[in-house]
């Protein structure tokens, strides 16, 4: 629901609402929703701009295997 929601494929485009969903799906482990609550709060999307809520985010995803979190690691740390 988080990439429908910050694409607006089929629905009104919604940062915030889009937050919503990869935070609930976050909780759950997932480490694709994890990476992208971290650009969210990197770039503040639909969340205050928070860096370091963007590195939390971006470690769990990475301690998961994510690739992209690891290269925001890299970039940002």
């Amino acid at each position: 629901m988080g990439n429908i929601y910050e694409s607006g494929t089929g629905v009104r485009q919604d940062d915030a609402q889009a937050v919503y969903w990869w935070l609930q799906a976050a909780a759950g482990g997932d480490a694709i929703p994890q990476w992208q609550l971290g650009r969210m709060y990197e770039n503040g999307r639909g969340v205050d701009k928070d860096l370091n809520e963007a590195l939390r985010w971006y470690r769990e995803s990475a301690a998961r295997g994510n690739a992209r979190a690891q290269q925001a690691l890299a970039r940002l740390e």
